[in-house]
């Protein structure tokens, strides 16, 4: 486990040298993606029944019914500000966030924590 993350952390360090934004960093962070999805799907959670949980009562589809709508709520502002000019009245979240990640240890930090919540969700 130790090594495990170590590796992370040089890998992070090493894919967080790329500018933001581009395309060498958005192949450094989709190899992580992938290498998870391969462990997921190597685990056999895409099939159904692979991993029994409670059964379902109302409270799980009003739940959803409710991330439903705060994400398409979220979609909405954020799409309506993408379309809608000019950018410092009306910032998308990744015009707020161009600004910070062009700090090297933010960004590092960021895909640290972003690896770290993968890799907790994966093992979950």
């Amino acid at each position: 486990m130790n090594v495990a993350i170590g590796v992370a952390a040089a890998y992070g360090a090493v894919a967080m040298l790329f500018a933001p934004f581009t395309f060498p960093q958005q192949v450094a962070t989709a190899i992580p993606c992938l290498a998870m999805l391969g462990v997921a799907l190597r685990r056999g959670w895409h099939r159904p029944g692979a991993k029994p949980g409670p059964e379902p009562d109302v409270r799980h589809g009003l739940g959803l019914a409710v991330w439903l709508v705060l994400i398409a709520l979220a979609a909405a502002v954020q799409l309506f500000n993408y379309f809608d000019w000019p950018r410092e009245v009306y910032p998308t979240l990744s015009s707020l966030a161009s600004q910070v990640f062009w700090i090297y240890p933010v960004r590092l930090v960021a895909f640290w924590g972003w690896l770290g919540l993968g890799w907790y969700l994966l093992d979950r």
